[in-house]
Formats: C-alpha cells, sequence, structure tokens
C-alpha cells in the first residue's frame, strides 16, 4: 500500500462525506418545509452511508495494517521452529512424545499444568493480532499480561491519595475515613471447540496453523466483545453495561436523553459529564446505528459534529474523540443504552493470562476431530469518573 493508494482513498472520504452533507441538508429542507423527507432523498442517503462506511472502514483497516510492528514479528515467528514442528504434528497425526517433552522441559512458553499444549508463537501472535484488530474495547481499554490468576488493585481516587507532603500524608495516615478498597479482577477460561476432518488436516495446501487460528480467533472475539459489554462477571468479565446507574463509586452515570430520539444536545452532554482530568484521549462506543445517526446531527451553528478521517494515522472523530463501533452495544430504543464516552484507557481493565491452549479430541465426536481450546481473559471496570453512558 504505497501513500498514492492512501491518499485516494481518504478523497473518497472527503468527497463522499461533502454529497452526504449535501444530500443530508436537503432532507433536513423537506422536513422543514413538507413536514417530511422525499423517498428517493432518504434511499440516496442511505446508499452514500453505506458508501461512507465503506470508505471509512477501508482506511480505519490501512492504519491497523501500517501499525503492526510487522516485520520484528515475522522474524520471530520462526524462533522456535522444533516446538512449531512437535506441535504440527501432534495437531495433525495425534503424535504427543515430542510436543510432551516440550511441556515437561518448560520451553514451550508455558508453566501452565493444564489440559493440552501451548500454541506456537506465530499462532498466539496471529490470534492476539485478530482479537485486537476486532475488538473494540480492547483497542480503546487498558491491556495487561499477568502470570497469575487474578489481577489486583486498589481502588482509591486521586483526590484522596495525593497532596503536598508537608502536611497532606500526615493527615491522610491519621485519618480513619480514608479507606482503601481492593479491587479483584479474576481471569476467566474461556474455551472453544472447532472441529475439522481428518482429511483437511492431511492436505500439504493447508496451513494448519493459519486455519486452527482464525477458527479460535472468530470464537474468542465473539465471546470477549459480549463479555466486555454486557458480562454479569460470573464465570466471564463483566462489562460495563452491566452496573447500576448512580454518581456513587461502584455505579456508572447514565446521562438521559431529553427525548426517545438522539439529538445534538444529548451528545454534547454527554461529551462534558465527563471530568476534566479525563477528558484527554476519550473515545465514544455505540451501535452503527447510532452511529449513522450522528452522522445527520449538526450543532446550533449548524457544524455537523462527526468529521471523517481523511489522512492516515487519523480516524474519524466525534467532537475530537475517536468512534468505535460495536455490534455488542445496544440499538437505539426507549430505555437503552446505546452510547458509552469516557476514557477506556483508565476506565476498564483487560487482563490476559498464558497462551492459548489446545488438547486434540479425535474420540467423542468421530469422525471429526475436536480441539478443545482455551485462553484465560478478565476484564472489569477500574475507574467509575472516567466513564458515562447515554440513555435514551
Amino acid at each position: 500500500m504505497n501513500m498514492n493508494e492512501i491518499t485516494t482513498k481518504a478523497n473518497k472520504v472527503a468527497n463522499t462525506w461533502e454529497q452526504y452533507k449535501s444530500i443530508n441538508n436537503r432532507r433536513i429542507n423537506e422536513i422543514e418545509k413538507k413536514g417530511g423527507a422525499d423517498s428517493l432523498t432518504l434511499s440516496h442517503l442511505d446508499k452514500i452511508n453505506q458508501s461512507l462506511d465503506k470508505y471509512q472502514d477501508s482506511l480505519d483497516k490501512i492504519e491497523c495494517v501500517l501499525n503492526r510492528p510487522g516485520s520484528e514479528m515475522h522474524k520471530s515467528y520462526e524462533v522456535n521452529c522444533e516446538y512449531k514442528n512437535a506441535f504440527c504434528k501432534y495437531i495433525k497425526k495425534g503424535l504427543e512424545s515430542e510436543v510432551a517433552n516440550f511441556e515437561h522441559k518448560g520451553l514451550s512458553g508455558s508453566a501452565d499444568k493444564e489440559l493440552g499444549y501451548s500454541v506456537t508463537y506465530k499462532m498466539n501472535e496471529y490470534i492476539h493480532t485478530l482479537l485486537l484488530e476486532n475488538s473494540p474495547m480492547r483497542q480503546i481499554a487498558n491491556v495487561m499480561e499477568i502470570s497469575t490468576d487474578s489481577l489486583e488493585l486498589i481502588e482509591d481516587k486521586e483526590d484522596t491519595t495525593s497532596g503536598w507532603s508537608d502536611t497532606g500524608l500526615s493527615e491522610i495516615e491519621k485519618s480513619n475515613d480514608t479507606v482503601f478498597t481492593k479491587k479483584t479482577i479474576l481471569a476467566h477460561e474461556l474455551y472453544a471447540q472447532p472441529k475439522v476432518t481428518q482429511k483437511l488436516i492431511d492436505d500439504p495446501r493447508i496451513d494448519v496453523e493459519e486455519w486452527l487460528s482464525k477458527k479460535l480467533a472468530n470464537i474468542f472475539i465473539r465471546q470477549e466483545n459480549i463479555a466486555f459489554i454486557n458480562g454479569d462477571g460470573i464465570g466471564k468479565p463483566r462489562g460495563i453495561l452491566s452496573y447500576e446507574d448512580g454518581v456513587e463509586w461502584g455505579k456508572i452515570e447514565r446521562i438521559k436523553t431529553e427525548a426517545e430520539e438522539l439529538a445534538a444536545d444529548d451528545i454534547i452532554k454527554l461529551f462534558f459529564s465527563i471530568k476534566e482530568i479525563y477528558a484527554n484521549n476519550t473515545n465514544f462506543l455505540m451501535s452503527r446505528d447510532s452511529f449513522q445517526k450522528i452522522r445527520m446531527l449538526k450543532d446550533k451553528n449548524g457544524q455537523y459534529l462527526w468529521q471523517p478521517n481523511l489522512s492516515e494515522g487519523s480516524s474519524s472523530s466525534l467532537l475530537g474523540s475517536g468512534i468505535f463501533v460495536s455490534t455488542d452495544m445496544p440499538s437505539i430504543g426507549k430505555g437503552s443504552l446505546p452510547i458509552a464516552f469516557g476514557n477506556f484507557k483508565n476506565a476498564y481493565q483487560i487482563i490476559d493470562r498464558g497462551d492459548v491452549r489446545v488438547l486434540r479430541d479425535p474420540f467423542t465426536h468421530k469422525p471429526y476431530i475436536k480441539f478443545y481450546s482455551t485462553k484465560k481473559v478478565g476484564g472489569d471496570v477500574i475507574n467509575f469518573d472516567a466513564i458515562k453512558l447515554l440513555q435514551i
């Protein structure tokens, strides 16, 4: 991908955005004069909207590719060729002796005494890359690798644990009102069981590592995305929409709209609901239909709230903040929570423990071979002041 191609795609976004604004202005005028928009105008607007999505997504994917540490990763893929060969023999033929020897010696990259064997370095990196590229929450939240079953954090607010050393620290130490609570985020086991025929994995033209990596990544992506948004925290990560409404610590404040439809003032109100200390590096997380409706919104000066990505290295923005679309965020409807806004790096913590592990099972579903695969992941809100929700 050269710079001319990038420039061409950026120009397409810019031109399509100008067309969109022109047609949307016509829609607004028709509503004001006739009480409703013509069906031809709405159809034209919908087609342009789809084109805008297509071009914008294309630019965003280019940005992801350009940001990958590709050369370094590919050099590292074959560092442990012996383990790769041993693992592939296990996957294809069920030969355990070599891969078990690596596991016994602790050379496979995992010290876990669990079912199955760690995937190769290439597979682990490939799955991780697909997870990152297809998980809005992984892109905007804080992600940490741990070596234990949980991450323990002390919940404290900045204003109660900071001050000037001559006076503040002694007062804090003397006060019985300053209570610190511990937050524990568990690493839950997520599993997948893709099936395959022996004929497929025996085919020399099929890259078994790539095939299995894609299968596992697609399943893991779906389950993680659901949990990070809606999970109840029982046997899975706890999602941002699972908390009660409130301004107290342990609750997430919900900013209510004035009507059942989304308006520009609602977005602006949500934007300014975040404390100034968290105002930098904020992002919007929303459903696709919310995103499409936001494109139509103008402020009181007639300026569109949404602005497209017109250059490499930047993304489309809403009031200067990034926009991330998640299919797991609710659609717009009475009582729904279609938009989350905040500094997700401060607000939400994702943890990963260990590598993906695979157990070959040719017995329970003959003639198919199942690959019982697991990974450990957790997630929870860690700062309730850094995130807000919009409620219709």
